[in-house]
């Protein structure tokens, strides 16, 4: 029975994930380092210490969690307007990342695919 006893490894990431990046999250109290995931469905980040649990999901299929997403002040600052829950407001989750470019292209790419597909309602509004 060493089925039993073997403790079983969680998830590290969504089996769809298209990329990853390391994003810095800027909230009114302090800033944290989280992991961003792009899947063809929604993002989540990632705590990278604490073993890389899922921290959030936002979904833009369906009922979108997300409703924009905009760039910051600076050269590597966006913002991700979402709820945290379906009947939640939605309020500005503030990142930075070195590599925002290749971030959003890659979220802006899945919405659109998502979009093709008539699955996504949203990106009309965040693709222009």
């Amino acid at each position: 029975m060493d089925l039993l006893r073997r403790k079983v490894r969680p998830e590290l990431k969504p089996p769809d994930t298209l990329s990853r990046y390391v994003v810095t999250k800027h909230a009114w109290y302090k800033h944290y380092k989280r992991i961003f995931l792009v899947t063809p469905t929604a993002v989540h980040t990632q705590n990278p210490e604490r073993t890389l649990v899922l921290t959030n999901s936002y979904s833009f299929v369906g009922d979108s969690d997300i409703e924009s997403v905009s760039l910051g002040t600076d050269e590597f600052e966006f913002v991700i307007t979402a709820r945290q829950d379906k009947r939640g407001k939605f309020k500005p989750l503030k990142f930075t990342c070195k590599h925002r470019q290749l971030l959003l292209t890659d979220l802006y790419q899945c919405m659109a695919a998502a979009a093709a597909l008539g699955r996504c309602l949203v990106a009309a509004k965040v693709l222009g």
